[in-house]
């Protein structure tokens, strides 16, 4: 307090300016519930395996025994007639008491699960409300896409939500659902009371049953995902925008070759495929839009994977939706497919006989892996992509097509190449690591040797030394001197660009002194030089 008044001094910047840093309070927010939402689908999959039998009508005993006690949302409209008649029986109130015992934990979670989705979805609206009435003071929805951590977590938490929806309707279909939440609502009444409205609307059955040759409902999945939808100026504005155009997980860095872009942008064309469920519009009527996604996302491919397994087949998927039919139609033309399976079966040959000789015992040591590092990286760049694109588009819907890509590699010729090819990468792995942690000590050993061979050759330019019969040079013999100072000053934990920069311009300095004659005429000092060089590269 000063002369009466009292000063508030607001730190905005006791935010870091790093957006997952334990004081930004919206980073880790929006990490928080991204954490939330994959440990949500985690729980839904592990729950679809164990879905009592009951409830799914494979153990047909245990269904007749319980049909009279195991209700449907047709519950809801004659609550008070089903429970009237329960109690009027006493076969039927045993009946309920036993499936209560041998149930209850199990329908807890189920009940637990779908609850959870309802509050992902209500959080992930509190934070864009929180967003947009600046309650974090630093971020608009725009600056927070300009993060790159920010911009991968708004995808991430909305395609999280959509893989939710998915593999929910797909692993635990409707009429399991109902069965679930009517018998946990029975037994448990007014302790859910809050929040069994929201539960029933996202779980009501939505018609659809997964498997090859079902027909899908009309507006299917856009209509289930319009149940509790995310606001569309986020989804198209912002999110879509992103992704349509951007590589926001910096990928490019790992696959440099633009024939493997489409395997770079892999993961994100998932997130894309979920989210535009948000936005049918788009798919519907956006064709400019649509033909842009699918040429840089789908334009050799259309078996994707959306999570742990989970495949969707593009042609079956977007039959419904003009625009993204529409511009799927130049992948899935005939020559353009045609072309795609012959280059796949054109590199099998190729890519095996390269594994075959780089697993050959005796190869890969470290001076091979150092100097073919790069060519030995795009072999298994190209080996990751075809082996992913054969076993995706062997489960394609189109027979014809099928066929095609299961006579490129047969089952066990698969399983062979992936073997052959994570046995390559364990070794590379394991040798790489064996050098890094060698790399102080070889360093310090490899820096003393070129030092020494560059004080030894000053020292042979002196004219002082024994025995050498060569003529004083006393211009080669100060830049040896320099060049051996130069070696000595560089640093293992140094920055590798810096480093990196400085042993480049030392190597090109030694090629270029080879061309002096009183050099080029000694093979000794050539060998010196050699020597030198290679110990730089190593």
């Amino acid at each position: 307090s000063r002369g009466g008044r009292t000063i508030l001094t607001f730190n905005i910047m006791a935010f870091s300016s790093d957006f997952l840093h334990e004081n930004n309070m919206a980073g880790r927010t929006l990490l928080t519930l991204v954490s939330r939402g994959s440990s949500t689908v985690a729980e839904l999959l592990r729950l679809a395996d164990n879905v009592p039998g009951v409830f799914t009508g494979e153990d047909t005993q245990e269904a007749e025994k319980y049909k009279d006690i195991v209700f449907d949302f047709m519950y809801l409209k004659k609550q008070d007639q089903c429970d009237q008649r329960i109690e009027n029986n006493e076969v039927l109130l045993d009946l309920d008491d036993e499936l209560r015992e041998n149930h209850i934990e199990i329908l807890q979670r189920f009940y637990e699960l779908f609850e959870s989705i309802v509050r992902y979805h209500s959080d992930f609206l509190q934070f864009v409300r929180n967003v947009k009435d600046g309650m974090f003071l630093q971020y608009s929805f725009e600056n927070l896409m300009n993060e790159t951590d920010g911009c991968q977590l708004m995808a991430e938490a909305i395609y999280l939500y959509g893989v939710m929806l998915l593999t929910m309707d797909t692993y635990l279909p409707g009429p399991v659902r109902e069965k679930l939440i009517i018998a946990y609502y029975r037994w448990k009444g007014s302790i859910i009371d809050a929040s069994i409205r929201s539960v029933v609307k996202l779980c009501r059955s939505t018609g659809f049953v997964y498997g090859a040759g079902n027909k899908r409902p009309k507006n299917y999945p856009d209509s289930f995902f319009a149940r509790f939808p995310i606001p569309h100026e986020i989804v198209v504005e912002v999110v879509v925008g992103r992704l349509k155009e951007d590589d926001i997980y910096n990928a490019s860095a790992s696959w440099p070759s633009p024939k493997h872009r489409t395997t770079m942008l892999a993961p994100q064309g998932s997130m894309l495929y979920v989210i535009l469920y948000f936005a049918p519009h788009i798919l519907h009527k956006q064709q400019a839009t649509m033909r842009s996604i699918v040429d840089r996302y789908f334009s050799d491919n259309w078996v994707i994977p959306v999570y742990m397994g989970f495949l969707v087949d593009l042609n079956d998927w977007w039959d419904c939706y003009k625009a993204a039919k529409a511009a799927l139609k130049n992948t899935m033309h005939k020559s353009n497919v045609e072309r795609i399976v012959d280059e796949h079966r054109a590199s099998i040959g190729a890519l095996k006989k390269q594994l075959k000789y780089y697993l050959t015992d005796g190869v890969l040591n470290d001076d091979f892996l150092m100097d073919k590092l790069e060519q030995i990286l795009s072999a298994l760049r190209s080996c990751n992509v075809l082996i992913r694109w054969t076993m995706l588009h062997r489960k394609c819907s189109n027979k014809k097509l099928r066929e095609s890509v299961v006579d490129l590699m047969g089952r066990d010729e698969i399983l062979l190449f992936l073997m052959q090819l994570s046995q390559l990468e364990f070794k590379i792995k394991n040798t790489l690591q064996n050098m890094l942690s060698l790399k102080a000590q070889r360093w310090d050993e490899y820096k003393r040797e070129c030092h020494g061979r560059m004080m030894e050759l000053s020292e042979f330019f002196s004219g002082d030394k024994p025995l050498t019969r060569v003529k004083k040079n006393r211009r080669l013999q100060q830049w040896f001197e320099h060049l051996a100072k130069q070696i000595e000053s560089l640093e293992v934990h140094g920055s590798t660009n810096v480093e990196g920069r400085k042993l480049l311009k030392i190597m090109n300095a030694l090629d270029d002194v080879q061309k002096y004659h009183q050099i080029d005429n000694s093979l000794q000092i050539k060998q010196f030089l050699l020597d030198t060089s290679t110990f730089l590269r190593k």
